[in-house]
């Protein structure tokens, strides 16, 4: 299986040369480090990562959320938010970019491994659910078309019953 990519968006350089080492020293490949937001969208439209730790605080114009939401907007990619900061508007907002984790510092690497472990593991379910939902919406499309056309066979049938019936002066039945 080919080696999963991580890209790290953090402003600190000392903090994000620890997690640079930490993801590669856990198996991962580091694709780059984005020291802001904009850079972040940048990178990730050049190669999307499979994953992408993203710091809420950063340099440059726009928050590691409204990056996420850039890149969300365009890939499919899980994001793991690291951050120091938890007062509850912050989450609040974090949360709408559906985020598949959220990490607090200081971490530590168990912390970080499972963290990337879990949210890897449940975006491969999606990606499974979303495939087999498509396959089932497109199921479901076909027989609504082939129903749709079955109908219309039948009113057209029971029209030109109607007609028929109608256009018989007398009737001859038999019982």
């Amino acid at each position: 299986m080919a080696q999963k990519s991580i890209l790290i968006v953090e402003d600190e350089q000392i903090a994000a040369m620890d997690l640079r080492e930490l993801i590669q020293s856990l198996g991962y490949r580091v694709m780059g480090i984005a020291s802001t937001g904009e850079k972040a969208v940048m990178m990730a439209d050049a190669e999307v990562p499979d994953l992408i730790l993203m710091d809420i605080h950063l340099g440059g114009v726009i928050s590691g959320i409204e990056a996420a939401e850039k890149i969300l907007s365009r890939h499919s990619v899980p994001v793991i938010y690291v951050t120091a900061y938890a007062d509850p508007e912050l989450v609040e907002r974090a949360k709408k970019t559906r985020p598949y984790g959220y990490i607090l510092k200081p971490y530590d690497e168990r912390g970080i491994r499972t963290e990337i472990e879990i949210a890897l593991y449940k975006f491969g379910l999606d990606q499974n659910f979303l495939g087999e939902y498509a396959t089932l919406a497109e199921w479901v499309k076909q027989r609504t078309e082939e129903l749709a056309a079955a109908n219309e066979a039948l009113r057209k049938s029971e029209t030109r019953y109607r007609l028929l019936f109608e256009r018989t002066g007398e009737g001859i039945f038999i019982f």
